[in-house]
């Protein structure tokens, strides 16, 4: 999938299923990976304002009527990665695969957490809030097997390692960072990150992902502690990474908003009036 076909926001279908229904753990977790590789520059937000940084572009919650758009940029990110060669070996139907399974845990996440997107559809984050045992998203072996058809097994069985990986703590689940190839370097990543610890931080909340080797400097960055490796297959290799609470000083008992005016530096968090 190019820059071109996600700039003209084409909506793919979902794979056809060949019937299969695995049966799948209850805890459940994307399968799918922040492939944190660029670096960029902080921004830090309210939770549903729009936010515009120092380079132009703004982050802001995603519309429920964007989720199949959110699902096209995190495919289009993790496209190339070995993780997405694994789980989906043919090239052709990779795209395809990647953004429908991506759909159901984006469409989870704005039931169960929250969806950022960059404004130019260049960059999307999905965060669950794990504060307990979360439902699976709705009829979801179901919805797997279609959306994956033959390579349902591998999602599931990456799945089943993840869940099983989950930190039993109350914490944010930072599912997925991804930055489309074109934009990555132009400080997307970073951004949104920033505005992903804004919110938890006010919260005193930890935060637990997983990446590939690749997406490791910049979580490292970012305050992430490496815990242990989970290996699906030979040669590959997945990283969990848990960044511990902190407590967020900039505000008293506000979330916190943009305000890029004269007063307030682009990037500080002011209070709510």
């Amino acid at each position: 999938m190019t820059g071109e076909d996600l700039t003209s926001r084409r909506t793919w279908t979902r794979a056809a299923g060949d019937g299969w229904s695995p049966g799948l753990r209850q805890r459940t977790a994307p399968v799918a990976l922040p492939p944190a590789t660029h670096t960029s520059t902080p921004s830090r937000g309210g939770p549903t304002t729009a936010k515009e940084n120092e380079v132009g572009y703004r982050i802001r919650a995603a519309r429920w009527t964007e989720r199949a758009d959110a699902a096209e940029v995190i495919a289009e990110a993790l496209h190339p990665s070995p993780l997405a060669e694994w789980l989906v070996p043919d090239d052709a139907r990779r795209a395809r695969v990647l953004a429908a399974v991506a759909a159901i845990w984006v469409e989870h996440a704005m039931f169960y957490g929250e969806v950022h997107l960059v404004d130019d559809w260049s960059a999307a984050s999905v965060c669950l809030r794990r504060y307990g045992p979360l439902p699976p998203p709705a009829d979801y072996a179901a919805r797997l097997a279609e959306a994956a058809g033959p390579h349902t097994d591998r999602f599931a069985a990456v799945h089943d390692l993840l869940a099983a990986a989950q930190p039993d703590e109350a914490h944010h689940h930072l599912a997925y960072l991804a930055v489309r190839p074109p934009f990555q370097g132009t400080g997307r990543g970073q951004a949104l990150m920033a505005q992903v610890h804004s919110r938890i931080d006010h919260l005193t909340m930890p935060c637990w992902t997983v990446t590939l080797a690749a997406g490791q400097r910049l979580l490292t960055r970012n305050g992430y502690q490496p815990a242990n490796a989970i290996t699906p297959a030979d040669g590959l290799t997945l990283h969990q990474m848990h960044r511990p609470a902190h407590r967020d000083t900039t505000t008293t008992g506000a979330w916190p908003v943009r305000a890029p005016t004269a007063d307030h530096q682009p990037g500080r968090a002011v209070e709510r009036p």
